[in-house]
């Protein structure tokens, strides 16, 4: 049951009151069009196809279920078509999908789509669309808030498929067609600075404590060594790098028993002794 009112805007008057009953309708998918696994292999992703049942046009949905607990996540994005679109995609194979690694401040997977031509890519942690191909002289949508690509400069067409990896901070975004030697690969990266990403993790967390979700469909956080992120490891103590990373595993304990100041002290220095020739070539110990 829903209570329609509407109030004059100026003198805050009661203009109506209507009193309306619904009831749900299943309206039934038109075509199961991709599945796609996230690369953590605990989340599928589906793209189902739906016809027009007014108010509602023919659009995409977006699904997300949490293979652990097998349940569908709170999430639902769908994407508006015109018939057009809608008649294609239901007859032909002109839609593709790629769910990207985890990557940005908010530890979000990116699915990104390739309908009819068209690249978009939406979040899986808010289902905020991110990026679109548009023109920039005269855009559909003015005020996109994401990243908004040239539509001269990103030409598709219908039945290119569209694939995802990550690799040393960035996005990498294959195009191909299936009976073509051509690719085009788009990279992706974050240009915000640390202190702003920092801020947006923080703000993302305080964002999520107010829309907490179940406890049997909540999202486990991808841990920073799992992302694609680069990692600035500052060393201390201007070591070289080698034999930084052999000190980390020479501290650590196999038999539980404590390590001895003395015997710390022996494997620094027979640490640096096997690498003597490294750190002389890399002169990280003369007079600067």
């Amino acid at each position: 049951m829903f209570n329609v009112v509407a109030r004059h805007a100026k003198t805050d008057q009661l203009s109506m009151h209507v009193t309306r009953m619904y009831t749900p309708v299943k309206v039934p998918s038109s075509k199961f069009v991709a599945t796609v696994q996230t690369p953590s292999g605990e989340e599928l992703v589906f793209v189902l196809l739906f016809p027009e049942y007014p108010p509602k046009g023919p659009h995409l949905m977006i699904l997300v279920l949490d293979l652990p607990t097998m349940r569908l996540r709170h999430f639902r994005r769908d994407i508006g078509l015109d018939m057009k679109q809608f008649t294609d995609i239901r007859d032909g194979d002109v839609c593709s999908a790629g769910v990207t690694q985890v990557y940005g401040p908010t530890g979000s997977n990116y699915l990104f789509l390739a309908v009819c031509g068209k690249l978009s890519c939406v979040s899986l942690n808010s289902g905020a669309e991110v990026l679109t191909v548009d023109s920039l002289t005269r855009p559909r949508v003015p005020r996109f808030p994401g990243l908004k690509l040239d539509d001269k400069q990103v030409t598709l067409t219908s039945v290119h498929q569209v694939a995802t990896l990550g690799n040393l901070g960035s996005l990498y975004i294959v195009l191909y067609e299936k009976n073509s030697s051509t690719i085009k690969v788009l990279r992706l990266e974050d240009g915000n600075r640390h202190e702003e990403s920092r801020l947006m993790t923080k703000a993302y967390e305080r964002w999520e404590s107010f829309h907490a979700q179940p406890s049997k469909t909540r999202r486990v956080h991808c841990p920073s060594e799992m992302r694609i992120n680069p990692v600035h490891w500052s060393l201390p103590d201007l070591k070289h790098k080698e034999a930084e990373m052999r000190s980390l595993i020479l501290s650590l304990s196999f038999t539980g028993e404590p390590v001895s100041e003395e015997d710390q002290l022996q494997a620094k220095i027979d640490n640096y002794l096997v690498l003597e020739k490294n750190v002389q070539h890399e002169a990280l110990l003369s007079d600067l």
